[in-house]
């Protein structure tokens, strides 16, 4: 199991109900979806949002399908269930800080583009 799978479990156990597959994915992609932000603020997974923005959707449902298929998780009537206890500690360390960090990239390449552009003229 590696680390996107360790990732997925992680917000699956952090979450006190059920989640739909797609909810999960709009959270590890980190779209600001008013009630992804909510749920994950009310759940204090801060830290695990959007930790994998370019994860491709067809890749994160056939890692879905296999966690189902290694009898990690279930799906239940749309939403996930967890079936055993799955170590997940590389990211219930904590000092992952998703939230907050989300948006640096986006400053420092933009910052980049200005300040490599008006060194060209």
């Amino acid at each position: 199991m590696d680390l996107l799978d360790q990732y997925i479990l992680a917000l699956v156990k952090g979450f006190s109900r059920p989640r739909k597959p797609a909810f999960l994915y709009t959270v590890m992609t980190g779209k600001r979806i008013g009630q992804a932000v909510t749920d994950i603020h009310l759940a204090r997974l801060d830290e695990l949002f959007g930790l994998t923005p370019f994860l491709k959707q067809d890749i994160f449902f056939a890692r879905m399908k296999q966690l189902v298929d290694e009898g990690a998780i279930e799906l239940r009537d749309g939403e996930i269930y967890t079936l055993r206890q799955i170590e997940t500690e590389f990211f219930e360390q904590g000092g992952w800080n998703g939230f907050m960090l989300q948006d640096r990239p986006l400053i420092f390449f933009s910052k980049s583009v200005t300040c490599c552009s008006s060194s060209k003229q």
